[in-house]
């Protein structure tokens, strides 16, 4: 059974990026049976697919990234 580690960020500019950054700063950040699941109340600078930019109300949808 994986572990599942959760952060919760007040805000933060992507959770996409601050998972990349996390998983950079700490190569044995997770094995193969963790999972790190990173969200936010509020993005700032939050990414879609490809080079589209995601905009959200605060509070108001699931924003998150999740490292398997």
């Amino acid at each position: 059974m994986p572990q599942i580690s959760h952060i919760r960020l007040e805000q933060t500019d992507s959770t996409n990026r601050y998972l990349r950054e996390l998983a950079s700063k700490e190569q044995a950040l997770a094995t193969a049976n963790d999972m790190i699941v990173v969200t936010a109340e509020y993005q700032t600078a939050g990414r879609g697919c490809g080079r589209n930019s995601w905009e959200s109300e605060r509070g108001k949808n699931l924003l998150f990234s999740l490292l398997s």
